[in-house]
């Protein structure tokens, strides 16, 4: 009741401003909020897609680096079975053996250096070893180096130890050597082991303090003894085996491995790729090698274990982990995939051994959300001000006639004379109101003169006043219900719009049935041209039709039917027409119905290919449009593979693509219109020439070399396989007897040509 009394007795101006300014404000303040929470998840998610990439370049760097140990492996088991020493003689391998340390002492050099090189014979008994361990202080943690440093250089001392290590005693060496196989993969080391080789001192870091004190159970490290680490000095390495063989029987092998303990070259050299803060590799849940910040913020947290809801997680349930969680004492949003071992590739069932991880600060997280959050309420503040300012100057502008008009009627209640308004030529409620006031007041005068004569003419003009009020207000009644049937019939008018934009979109994608509709539409025209005519001859000789008919005739629009339905017919004449010419296309473009080698038109099969990749030549956001430019000469029909040659065409004008958008995107000083010129000629040998060439960056030399191999890209880890231009090269030069060259440099685009004998 307060509150009710409170509001009567405001001014207009006062309660016009609160309720323009309310159904400004209010929803002003949830659109705002509701865009903070959707560019909040939007940027979580983003952020989490990131992870698992940084996590896919850390896994394929290790893959990287195995395939280096591998290399090694056989170039050694080359050279050492070149030789033709009996490894598994006694004698032979005493009278050689420094033929053979030479050769394990010197492997060929890439740019990663391993922990060990190692020749055994058929037992895994070593007889020739080349062992080093990291020239580094192992009495103190290392420290943590900086963001922007560059990953470190390895610096590594030989360890002299005694040969006839028992190397077959690590399940990959004894399994590779019983089953003739190149072994390669991630392993654990035991200790004795480690010490038989020497480097035992690298591997043993222990287990470092970690504050758990305020922290939930499942961000606490597990228990002691559950993940079996001895106390910190268990191993982790990379470990390659290569049996050598002589008239098919294994004679020896060689083992070339890199123990990751205190090796931070992988982790470094992941976070300067991928941009994660963090990048670590576990022995079990036990880091060996971090660039994880110790809560010192000095040096590596190496050492340190994951929390148990991560361990669980990857170790015992084999599932990658994607979420929050502590390390070493901070918060991070993390990602956690399991590493195993050997005996996952061969498909025999095998728990994790270890875990790699790759992480983002969430404090930076937090940052990135306030300054959006900032920025999201600086904007809504920004436009609830401009809102108030607009919203007081319209109430302003609104009340002020109603205030003269208020000032108005209080002088003639006070019973002054000859007061009138100003006239206007408004013609809206303000106006009449205005011209019926100037009248009122003048009626006014008049009657009081008469007041005394005419007791009732005042009541008369009394009464007719507040019928003339009423009138108005129910004139004012009557608008309003106007008002709002014209809002509703937009509401569904705009309904229907978009149900039609909806249901076109579906419809373009159906085109199983296109054949039967076109085939059946020159049909439905006839049909709907004679039921049309139909019904005018109806109309004609039944001008007067029953209400029933005359109901349903105006509940359908039966006019606006009979004007629309031939256009509907032609829209969908023209529609099922670009379907099966879409269809043609694709058609042309596969040729399945073409295995053999024919006569085929060139020229259609690049416009097809170029029709399917219509959709990436055009304009897209910021991106302007790939102009093709055709410089086709005079070609005969040529016998070829023709899906195989559209493939080809596929392969080289979407890589045309590729360049060009790349450029546009990743080099600001690229300012060209992005161009693609395909040229087509027969030349003096009489071969088919197709040359495709685009403007965009163009390669260097030593990527032009590689171009044609197998898995060779310059992409982005899951944006290519590597696989196009290979393929492509086999079936111009191996399917066709043809030729495929490619012609680039710096700044000047790259040319593709292709060369078939006719």
């Amino acid at each position: 009741m307060l509150i009710a009394k409170l509001w009567s007795n405001y001014s207009f101006r006062t309660k016009l401003s609160i309720l323009i300014v309310s159904c400004v404000v209010l929803p002003t303040i949830l659109v705002i909020h509701n865009i903070l929470n959707l560019a909040e998840k939007h940027l979580v998610q983003r952020m989490q897609d990131t992870l698992q990439q940084s996590l896919g370049i850390l896994e394929w760097q290790v893959k990287q680096v195995e395939q280096f140990h591998a290399h090694i492996a056989i170039s050694l088991a080359e050279i050492v079975g070149n030789t033709n020493i009996d490894l598994n003689d006694p004698v032979a391998v005493d009278q050689q053996s420094d033929i053979l340390q030479e050769i394990i002492n010197n492997p060929i050099k890439i740019s990663f250096e391993c922990s060990f090189y190692i020749l055994t014979d058929a037992q895994g008994k070593t007889i020739a070893q080349n062992i080093q361990i990291l020239k580094d202080d192992f009495d103190r943690y290392p420290q943590l180096p900086s963001q922007e440093e560059a990953p470190p250089s390895l610096v590594y001392r030989a360890v002299a130890q005694p040969k006839k290590i028992e190397m077959g005693t690590l399940p990959i060496v004894n399994y590779a050597l019983q089953q003739g196989k190149i072994l390669s993969g991630l392993e654990l080391l035991n200790y004795d082991l480690l010490q038989h080789l020497g480097i035992d001192r690298q591997a043993d870091i222990g287990e470092r303090f970690q504050k758990i004190q305020g922290l939930p159970i499942n961000k606490q490290p597990v228990s002691a003894g559950i993940y079996n680490i001895n106390k910190g000095k268990i191993g982790l390495g990379i470990i390659v085996v290569y049996p050598i063989k002589r008239e098919g029987k294994v004679i020896g092998s060689t083992i070339v491995g890199t123990l990751l303990n205190r090796n931070y070259q992988i982790v470094d050299t992941v976070r300067k790729i991928s941009g994660a803060t963090t990048v670590t590799i576990f022995a079990k849940d036990w880091r060996v090698s971090t660039n994880v910040p110790y809560p010192d913020e000095k040096t590596r947290a190496i050492g340190t274990r994951a929390a148990s809801e991560v361990a669980e997680a990857v170790l015992d349930r084999e599932q990658i982990f994607l979420g929050n969680t502590n390390i070493a004492g901070q918060n991070y949003m993390t990602a956690y995939a399991p590493i195993y071992n050997y005996e996952h590739q061969l498909n025999i069932p095998t728990k994790p051994i270890g875990m790699y991880s790759v992480a983002d600060s969430e404090v930076q997280v937090r940052e990135v959300l306030m300054k959006l959050a900032l920025t999201g309420y600086t904007v809504g503040i920004s436009i609830l001000i401009l809102a108030v300012g607009v919203g007081l100057i319209a109430a302003k502008t609104f009340s002020y006639p109603l205030r003269r008009l208020t000032e108005f009627a209080q002088q003639v209640a006070q019973g002054k004379q000859g007061v009138r308004l100003k006239l206007s030529n408004r013609r809206d409620e303000i106006g009449i109101l205005t011209r019926e006031l100037n009248q009122m007041a003048t009626s006014i005068e008049q009657n009081l003169i008469k007041l005394v004569a005419s007791e009732a003419a005042i009541k008369e003009a009394e009464i007719n006043r507040r019928h003339l009020a009423q009138e108005k207000a129910t004139q004012l009644e009557a608008t309003l219900q106007k008002l709002y049937s014209t809002q509703s019939q937009l509401i569904q008018t705009e309904k229907m719009s978009s149900l039609g934009h909806l249901v076109a979109g579906i419809s373009h994608e159906i085109n199983n049935p296109v054949n039967f509709i076109h085939g059946n539409l020159n049909h439905a025209s006839e049909s709907v041209i004679s039921l049309i005519e139909l019904i005018d001859l109806y109309r004609k000789l039944y001008p007067q039709p029953r209400p029933e008919i005359e109901s349903k005739v105006e509940e359908i629009d039966l006019e606006f039917m009979i004007k629309d339905l031939p256009k509907m017919l032609d829209s969908m004449q023209m529609g099922s027409q670009r379907i099966r010419k879409i269809v043609s296309s694709l058609r042309n473009f596969s040729r399945h119905d073409e295995a053999e080698i024919k006569p085929v038109d060139i020229h259609s099969g690049i416009d097809s290919t170029l029709l399917i990749l219509q959709h990436l030549l055009k304009a897209n956001g910021e991106d302007p449009e790939i102009q093709v430019i055709k410089q086709y000469g005079e070609l005969p029909l040529v016998k070829c593979y023709a899906s195989a040659i559209n493939q080809v065409f596929m392969n080289i004008i979407s890589n045309g693509i590729d360049a060009l958008r790349d450029a546009q995107k990743n080099c600001a000083d690229w300012n060209k219109e992005p161009i693609i010129i395909i040229r087509t000629l027969v030349n003096d040998d009489r071969n088919l020439v197709v040359s495709i060439a685009d403007n965009g960056l163009g390669m260097e030399q030593s990527v032009i070399d590689k171009i044609f191999d197998p898995f060779f890209t310059t992409k982005l880890v899951g944006k290519g396989t590597g696989l196009g231009l290979s393929i492509s090269y086999a079936i111009v030069v191996e399917k066709h007897g043809g030729k495929l060259s490619c012609v680039s440099a710096i700044g000047e685009g790259t040319k593709f040509a292709i060369e078939i004998p006719l």
